[in-house]
């Protein structure tokens, strides 16, 4: 089915009566009675503008995992791209409070019990922020998860479903939904489902993100080959597989400077950003010589907030502190953040990442021959007097 056809053949449905969200709650729980699961899915991407398609293939794996409170499932999914080639073998998978992805040649992993940060939800605005194993493009295609994503379309005011049991889609018979995502009077998101009317499985999905703008951007997944009730191996969602199956790309990045703890001992890594200011660039090379704090932090974060108060009372020592916000600083904001601590740069959310850093805050020590001598990921009460020693030494 062509990227903007589903669209199309909505306008010619009709909806049935039904007791409201009836066929929304049968769709959910059809969804959530798949214990185990295997499908492959083709995932287009049609960007502003151009109105150039990005194809990626999915072949997923998820079974449930009801005892885990960071996720309800754990899940395989790699990645074949015949637009973007770079991209074919890419690879992300959930387990256990642990999260591995693998793309753009880089190996990124994360352990709750080593950092539980990047596994918190948190609210941006009006937007539940998932953590970092169930964020991003592809885990929200896992039947799972859209069975928890319709469940939070329906208890939102912004968002309007029409229900269409038992009709015909592109020659198939179907139940359909479609649903409509508003915010300050304007329509944000529009979307169309399609599910197999016998196994609840789902068919098509068509998002529009801001449908009527230049940059409106068109997203469909089309499943097939899916099958219900796999026996996986018992190893099937381990690390112990990783290491067998994916052993060259394990070895290779594993042990690379893209996990924060790696950098202790060694080279800071270079980088150069425009000033929040707007007046000039700041280089690493510019502290050369001094004893160097680099703290990465956002703007929501309540912690970020106490570790730059530590700033502000190291201010009259010889410390070139710099203040790395991950965000865009723009008005009263850009002017609030100005007065902090320090030296003050935004967007530095690629920095971040060639840092290892995936929770915020995270500061580094960096001495006068540039090594990195200590590393604090969050925050805690002694954090000031930990600062003072390691800058001190």
């Amino acid at each position: 089915m062509g990227i903007k056809k589903l669209f199309i053949v909505l306008y010619l449905l009709i909806p049935v009566s039904l007791a409201a969200g009836s066929l929304t709650d049968k769709i959910i729980n059809n969804l959530y009675k798949i214990k185990n699961y295997r499908g492959i899915a083709d995932f287009y991407v049609t960007l502003p503008m151009t109105d150039e398609d990005v194809h990626y293939r999915l072949y997923m794996s998820s079974r449930v995992s009801e005892n885990d409170t960071l996720c309800p499932y754990d899940y395989f999914i790699e990645v074949e791209s015949d637009t973007h080639p770079t991209l074919s073998g890419s690879f992300m998978t959930y387990f256990d409070g642990n999260y591995f992805s693998f793309g753009n040649g880089r190996l990124r992993e994360y352990h709750v019990d080593e950092n539980a940060v990047p596994f918190t939800s948190r609210l941006s605005g009006n937007h539940l922020i998932s953590g970092v194993h169930r964020s991003g493009l592809f885990p929200g295609e896992l039947p799972q998860e859209l069975a928890f994503r319709l469940e939070t379309f329906k208890s939102n005011p912004t968002a309007k479903i029409t229900e269409y049991p038992d009709t015909i889609v592109d020659g198939r018979r179907v139940d359909a939904l479609a649903i409509e995502e508003w915010g300050s009077g304007e329509l944000m998101r529009s979307l169309f489902m399609t599910f197999d009317i016998d196994t609840g499985l789902p068919i098509n999905k068509e998002i529009e993100n801001n449908p009527g703008h230049i940059g409106s951007q068109t997203v469909v997944t089309h499943y097939f080959g899916s099958q219900i009730n796999i026996d996986f191996p018992s190893d099937f969602f381990s690390e112990e597989r990783l290491l067998r199956e994916k052993s060259e790309i394990m070895q290779l990045y594993r042990n690379s400077n893209y996990r924060a703890e790696n950098l202790k001992g060694k080279e800071s890594p270079f980088f150069s950003l425009p000033l929040a200011s707007g007046n000039g660039r700041f280089d690493l090379e510019n502290c050369k010589g001094k004893s160097v704090v680099l703290a990465f932090v956002d703007t929501e974060g309540s912690f970020c907030n106490d570790v730059l108060a530590i700033a502000k009372k190291l201010k009259d020592t010889d410390i070139c502190w710099v203040t790395l916000y991950k965000e865009s600083l723009v008005g009263e904001d850009l002017r609030e953040k100005l007065n902090g601590p320090g030296i003050v740069v935004s967007n530095a959310a690629s920095v971040a990442m060639r840092y290892g850093v995936v929770g915020y805050p995270t500061v580094f020590v960096v001495n006068e021959e540039g090594i990195v001598t200590d590393i604090y990921i969050g925050y805690s009460p002694k954090l000031r007097d930990e600062l003072e020693s390691a800058i001190m030494q």
